[in-house]
């Protein structure tokens, strides 16, 4: 209870507390919810505390980290160090769904190569798609970028006013 009464306090005070109680939790469960309770976007303190649990050997506290640290609206800046963690042997699927996921949630071009590269294999280091067809090369998500909006163009010019 006294975490979510601080994670609904955005104030700088409660998430230095927070941040400061992360590091001497010695329980996973509450460790976790300590994680995710962290308000990234309002305090440089929160995001420093939140960061090095990428790396932690639980499964559970690092996907409580990439939660937390996929809301920070400055996300791109972020795309190396989850890309990081998604190339590391010992992270589990469950994480790696994680970090997927995180990299949906952001419209951006950065987010959708990311995606791309997320996709690719030995064969095709850079992603599954074939040069000049990736997610980030179709305009990412605005506009109307992508198969989609090719097909919407056309049915427009067919029936203008249908748009």
């Amino acid at each position: 209870d006294a975490i979510k009464s601080l994670k609904g306090k955005r104030t700088h005070a409660a998430q230095n507390l927070l941040a400061a109680q992360i590091s001497k939790e010695k329980d996973l469960y509450v460790k976790t919810q300590l994680i995710e309770a962290l308000d990234v976007n309002g305090s440089a303190a929160a995001l420093a505390a939140a960061l090095p649990f990428l790396d932690d050997p639980n499964p559970a506290v690092q996907q409580s980290a990439v939660i937390s640290v996929s809301r920070y609206a400055a996300f791109d800046r972020l795309i190396p160090r989850f890309e990081k963690v998604l190339a590391a042997p010992s992270t589990t699927i469950g994480v790696r769904n994680s970090v997927i996921n995180a990299f949906s949630l952001h419209h951006t071009t950065a987010c959708a190569a990311a995606l791309d590269r997320a996709a690719g294999d030995e064969k095709n280091p850079g992603g599954t798609r074939p040069p000049g067809r990736s997610f980030a090369g179709q305009g990412g998500y605005k506009g109307r970028g992508g198969p989609g909006g090719r097909i919407l163009r056309r049915q427009e010019r067919r029936h203008p006013g249908r748009g």
